[in-house]
């Protein structure tokens, strides 16, 4: 890595009802994405329009009253990509299960070769996650 760009500053913000965060690094691509946990009622046509086959199946697995906050969770982890990257949503597969993070870029592997995601709680009743690339 280059000097310039070692000491490069770049951030990324999200916001959703009454909060917001920021998300700050030196010499690194940043993402971040959250999302207040609620009901979305089109979250079934969401997930067949821009999640994969394999998302697809794993989050119709779930249990009704679990597939919506799991649903929030797989979508800010692509939009957190999508910010830190550059790249369309439908450009990610994310399959989390219970907490653990896996990601498969599925129009070109070498592109998450240094992405990192991970998830976090920012406040109760919301979901996040960061992305960055190292």
């Amino acid at each position: 890595m280059t000097e310039e760009k070692k000491n490069k500053l770049y951030f990324n913000l999200s916001h959703s009802a009454e909060l917001l965060v920021y998300a700050v690094a030196f010499g690194k691509k940043i993402g971040v994405d959250i999302e207040i946990n609620r009901p979305v009622t089109r979250m079934n046509e969401l997930i067949s329009r821009f999640f994969s086959e394999k998302e697809h199946s794993h989050l119709f697995s779930l249990p009704k009253n679990e597939r919506n906050t799991e649903s929030l969770w797989h979508w800010v982890a692509k939009e957190a990509y999508l910010k830190a990257k550059g790249e369309g949503i439908s450009s990610i597969e994310v399959l989390r299960k219970r907490g653990e993070l896996a990601i498969c870029c599925r129009k070109n592997d070498s592109k998450c070769k240094n992405l990192q995601l991970n998830d976090f709680l920012p406040k109760i009743g919301y979901v996040g996650c960061v992305a960055y690339y190292e």
